[in-house]
């Protein structure tokens, strides 16, 4: 029950924070806001690693380049979607469509 409540103070605070990276700075690429957070992600897991072996495989790779660029467009959508419609009604979209698939 924990993770659900969390899962939901996370997403609706997402939500907060694109809107308010673009009321704040018009000017300001939303993409730079999400390649930082990869930045900072990608450091803080590098130095989290216990035992590092660098050992990948091409469609390890390949799959995580796909789905990290989904991952990006897909915040790229939600953020414009926010701008148009307006949190409520993104967030509350963004609801449904993480229950009909589960459904």
């Amino acid at each position: 029950m924990i993770f659900l409540v969390l899962s939901i103070i996370a997403s609706v605070a997402i939500g907060n924070l694109l809107h308010l990276y673009k009321e704040k700075d018009s000017k300001l690429k939303i993409l730079q806001v999400f390649l930082g957070n990869y930045l900072v992600a990608s450091l803080v897991s590098f130095f989290m690693i216990d035992d590092f072996e660098l050992s990948f495989n091409a469609f390890d790779l390949s799959l995580g380049v796909v789905f990290g660029t989904l991952f990006l467009v897909n915040f790229i959508i939600y953020q414009e979607n926010i701008v148009k419609n307006g949190m409520a009604m993104s967030i509350s979209v963004m609801r449904i469509s993480v229950v009909i698939p589960i459904l």
